[in-house]
């Protein structure tokens, strides 16, 4: 008979997998929501109100914390993270007004592969075989989504990887950041910064939004925020290596609302890719999972 430890376990990681399968609903939400309202207001604005209404939601945490542990022991990492993050979240959200949903999740799943062959050189971390199968996997992956020479690479596949490395060495200086600061802060500083960079960046192409406009927009923060909650409790609930595949279900969901929202079918090229990045982005997960248990 299992023990009760047992039960529990089965149970945290049955709420892991349904919380990340619900995280990958919000999220191909939150990009459909993107890419439906790019028709009307420029994505780089609907960047900044993404990061601005976003804030509300974490003045709680700051309050119960206090405004003096908010404050970073690096602040200039901490810059350094919300400008690259702000660049990523402009070049992502363009992406998605100009090529299929399907195709931009695909390879925006290169992200944790790049992050582990950059950290080999950032933070000299043992290059250890499984990671360069894994990176070669989403390198292939991606070409083949990509099929250079086989058809033009337009500025939405180039935003698209433009935002997957600026992500990169955010995620490697969120790992330093972490070291010395509170993930609270880390997150409160994220907004903080975001906001004013998209805000400016803004004002170059600023429309004021309708109020329909206004409640797309609405929900565009409130299924990015939904996602995120989603997914850090997941990884609390559960094991990563039980979850994490399923951070690729997202997939799905977005060839599903592209194809029902905008008559998107993705190409066999694009499952192939995507089958082939996820195939390294799962092996990477699982082996560091492993190797990180005592």
């Amino acid at each position: 008979m299992a023990s009760f430890a047992d039960t529990l376990h089965r149970g945290g990681t049955l709420r892991g997998v349904l919380l990340m399968t619900l995280a990958g609903v919000f999220f191909a939400a939150m990009h459909s929501g993107i890419k439906y309202t790019a028709g009307e207001i420029h994505p780089i604005e609907i960047a900044f109100f993404r990061a601005f209404l976003s804030l509300p939601m974490l003045l709680p945490v700051v309050w119960r914390l206090g405004f003096r542990s908010m404050w970073p022991r690096r602040p200039g990492l901490m810059l350094t993270r919300g400008l690259l993050q702000s660049v990523s979240m402009m070049a992502w959200f363009s992406a998605l007004a100009l090529i299929p949903l399907a195709e931009a999740t695909a390879l925006n799943f290169t992200v944790p592969v790049i992050t582990a062959a950059a950290a080999v050189f950032v933070y000299r971390e043992a290059p250890r075989p499984h990671r360069w199968i894994a990176i070669a996997l989403g390198f292939v992956g991606a070409l083949i989504v990509i099929r250079p020479g086989f058809q033009g690479i337009n500025d939405g596949t180039l935003l698209v990887l433009a935002a997957a490395v600026s992500l990169t060495f955010a995620r490697l200086i969120v790992k330093t950041l972490l070291k010395t600061e509170s993930n609270a802060a880390v997150v409160a500083w994220l907004g903080l910064v975001v906001s004013p960079v998209t805000f400016v960046a803004s004002l170059f192409v600023w429309t004021w939004p309708t109020p329909e406009q206004f409640a797309l927009l609405v929900f565009i923060a409130a299924m990015g925020t939904g996602g995120h909650l989603c997914w850090n409790q997941a990884y609390r609930d559960a094991d990563i290596a039980a979850v994490e595949p399923l951070t690729f279900v997202r997939l799905i969901f977005a060839a599903l609302f592209g194809y029902l929202l905008f008559a998107e079918v993705p190409t066999l090229w694009t499952w192939l890719g995507a089958g082939t990045i996820i195939a390294g982005a799962t092996l990477l997960a699982v082996k560091e999972r492993n190797s990180a248990a005592p």
